[in-house]
């Protein structure tokens, strides 16, 4: 699923547009970007965190080349699902 698709589901159940869905959407990710950009973590109730994880310095290779890189140590963003979010999809409904 898209967020167009998205957009459309949630106008749907909602009886909004999807434009208006599609736009609320757009704050949503990027209130969640900048947070993270931040190095603040968004934890959503019932559904996960996102957070941003430390990705240790290591050395790995030119897909090319097979040359070896230095890969500096660098920022990279995560999301942990919660347990009821985990739950449900695996069909352990509370």
């Amino acid at each position: 699923m898209n967020k167009d698709e998205l957009s459309k589901l949630v106008g749907e159940k909602l009886d909004k547009s999807s434009a208006e869905v599609k736009e609320s959407l757009e704050i949503i990710f990027k209130t969640i970007k900048e947070q993270l950009t931040k190095g603040e973590a968004v934890k959503i109730v019932g559904f996960g965190k996102f957070n941003v994880k430390k990705r240790k310095a290591r050395m790995g290779r030119d897909p090319n080349t097979g040359e070896k890189l230095f890969l500096p140590e660098t920022d990279t963003p995560s999301f942990s699902p919660s347990k009821n979010l985990t739950k449900s999809v695996k069909g352990k409904k509370k």
